[in-house]
């Protein structure tokens, strides 16, 4: 049986990084998913695996990543009702990631 162990997002500046980690019979996997920033929108895993919905509530408040099916309306902390995505890079010129 394998289960969700965490997601991590990163920002690379040109898209993000999402990163599943699995339980497996005691061992680790990971996957790795590519998100465009243009529209930053992804399937949720929600259905497979219920704990998703803190990780993915998290990163949707924190990046602004979306969640096709997910529960991105209620928010993950609350009395934050005006979103800002503090954990959101900016280009800055001259970076040659941007």
């Amino acid at each position: 049986m394998k289960r969700l162990v965490s997601i991590v997002c990163i920002d690379r500046i040109k898209f993000f990084e999402l990163d599943y980690y699995y339980d497996s019979e005691g061992k680790i996997h990971a996957e790795k998913k590519i998100v465009k920033k243009k529209n930053p929108i992804i399937n949720s895993v929600i259905e497979t695996y219920p704990v998703a919905d803190f990780y993915e509530r998290e990163i949707f408040e924190c990046f602004g990543v979306k969640f096709k099916n997910g529960n991105n309306a209620k928010l993950f902390l609350e009395g934050n009702e005006e979103i800002k995505h503090p954990l959101l890079q900016k280009k800055k010129k001259g970076d040659k990631n941007a």
